[in-house]
């Protein structure tokens, strides 16, 4: 069967290797899992998608659920011989308008989430082999409520959060 490919690739370049490590430790926020009702690392790894979904997928996703999507990378110089690679991707946090007829507690309930996912990332960032992170940034106009007129059953918040990797 030589068209088929193996089910899993190690991730060996630096390009590779930080979307692996992204996700993996969306998984491990505690708001993560309590948002998505899983009890472990595994369960709520079903609930983190690669970058591969195209902008029209995110209305057939489970929510909640995050999208990890490679943003820019680059190789910067050091030194006079040394590059090092500097990425940043994104992390697409979206989950329902949990109370239609309260947006105010809908958009208060959706920062707790998206806020304690970032918590959590900046605390559990930098231990182990997991990334080490310079920044977490949702820009602004990144945050808002997508309609169902955009193709949705009802209607869905998502934030894009800007992950800037200090080292590898």
């Amino acid at each position: 069967m030589s068209g088929d490919l193996p089910t899993t690739i190690t991730p060996t370049s630096s390009m590779a290797w930080v979307e692996q490590k992204l996700l993996e430790i969306v998984p491990l926020s505690t708001t993560f899992r309590a948002k998505v009702g899983a009890s472990s690392q595994a369960d709520a790894a079903r609930f983190v998608f690669r970058s591969f979904l195209l902008p029209s997928d995110l209305h057939t996703i489970e929510r909640p659920s995050a999208v990890v999507e490679m943003g820019e990378f680059a190789l910067r110089r050091v030194d006079l011989q040394h590059l090092r690679p500097d990425p940043e991707m994104t992390l697409i946090l979206t989950d329902w308008v949990r109370f239609p007829d309260d947006l105010g507690a809908s958009t208060t309930d959706f920062k707790n989430f998206v806020g304690g996912v970032m918590d959590d990332i900046g605390l559990l960032q930098g231990t182990d082999d997991l990334l080490t992170i310079e920044s977490l940034v949702v820009p602004v106009g990144k945050f808002g409520i997508v309609d169902p007129a955009a193709g949705a059953p009802r209607k869905y918040f998502m934030a894009d959060v800007q992950v800037r990797v200090s080292k590898l």
